[in-house]
């Protein structure tokens, strides 16, 4: 199981930064390694087979981030050329985001890889994420679409 846990995480590093460097993957594995075994053993998956779910999941979830980025970066344009307003910029908090601190430090790093959004704060008690977005107007349909991309496409891989 540690070693899906690694590669998973070493994965999302090498996304997040520069995956056409084989280098990238190397400090993947290394952070991916440390952060495991750091955390590895103290939840394990729902008893099913992991591996064959991971396989097919962690596309769906890299592609999700993508899309997430792109309409960030889409956002962020809007507001550079004056066609969106900034004003409404602010901290949120969203409690409860995920069932594992894991997932918690997960979902924050893939909330700040989108433009325009960027985790301030991690709250493992509580389960929850002090985010900075330039969209705060509405915090409450804010935390719905964290909470939304959780349950749709990072619960399956890493809750």
């Amino acid at each position: 199981m540690l070693p899906v846990h690694i590669a998973v995480l070493a994965a999302l590093f090498a996304i997040f930064t520069d995956p056409s460097k084989p280098g990238t993957w190397l400090v993947g594995l290394v952070v991916g390694g440390v952060v495991a075994l750091a955390f590895g053993g103290r939840r394990s998956f729902d008893g099913g087979r992991p591996g064959l779910r991971l396989l097919v999941r962690l596309p769906l979830l890299v592609a999700a981030t993508a899309v997430r980025m792109v309409a960030g970066a889409w956002t962020m344009l809007a507001i550079l050329l004056g066609r969106r307003g900034w004003q409404s910029a602010g901290l949120v908090d969203c409690a409860h985001c995920t069932e594992t601190e894991e997932g918690l430090v997960v979902l924050g790093l893939i909330e700040s890889a989108s433009p325009g959004s960027l985790t301030v704060g991690i709250d493992p008690q509580d389960r929850s994420l002090l985010i900075h977005t330039v969209d705060a107007g509405d915090p409450e349909a804010t935390c719905a679409a964290v909470h939304r991309f959780y349950r749709r496409h990072q619960a399956h891989v890493l809750p």
